[in-house]
């Protein structure tokens, strides 16, 4: 009996080493391997980020020469006035509204020289516009201005209409209408320091 109480001993001793060893591995070992595979999957995200940011890299050296490509063949300078300053620029506009307008059958009452405004990377150039013809040549004249090169703006359009009465050919007389027509014509420069000064 003796020997069955040391084998039973025995094997109590083999049991409880067996659950020391269990509990060492779930204390132990399973965090450690938990840990192990969470940062084996941070690595590999972290190497794939390595990976992606790299070829970003690659693409936006290659975007950078395309956007200096592409600025070296703009042509804004062909929608924007090309004069020297802001007060040239204005004459030019005064000039060339006066044209549009003597061409449409209108006559030019008035222009006025705004200050030029900073508009982001340009300079607005603006003057006042006051005018009179009649439906059609009002028509020519926005038509003109509007869809010129370089690019003009008309804006703060106020139309006034006059009745005037005249005498048609067979002496009859007629309503014809006179528009007083007053706004605010710009152009665009670009904003570089001499166009600064003006």
């Amino acid at each position: 009996m003796s020997g069955g109480r040391a084998l039973a001993g025995r094997l109590a001793a083999l049991g409880l080493l067996l659950v020391l060893v269990a509990l060492v591995v779930v204390l132990a070992v399973v965090p450690l391997a938990r840990t192990y595979l969470e940062q084996r999957e941070a690595i590999a995200d972290k190497q794939a980020l390595v990976l992606r940011l790299d070829a970003l890299g690659r693409r936006s050296g290659a975007l950078e020469a395309e956007l200096r490509g592409l600025e070296a063949r703009s042509d804004i300078g062909r929608f924007t006035l090309t004069a020297q300053s802001p007060s040239l620029a204005a004459a030019e506009l005064q000039r060339d509204v006066k044209a549009v307008v003597e061409r449409s059958g209108g006559r030019l009452t008035s222009t006025q020289v705004l200050a030029a405004e900073d508009a982001g990377d340009f300079r607005r150039v603006s003057v006042n516009v006051r005018l009179t013809a009649d439906t059609v040549g009002l028509q020519q004249v926005l038509h003109a201005l509007e869809t010129r090169v370089p690019v003009l703006v008309v804006d703060e359009l106020m139309v006034i209409s006059r009745r005037q009465r005249a005498a048609s050919r067979q002496g009859n007389p007629s309503d014809d209408v006179e528009l007083d027509v007053r706004f605010r014509l710009s152009g665009f420069m670009t904003a570089t320091p001499e166009a600064r000064q003006g």
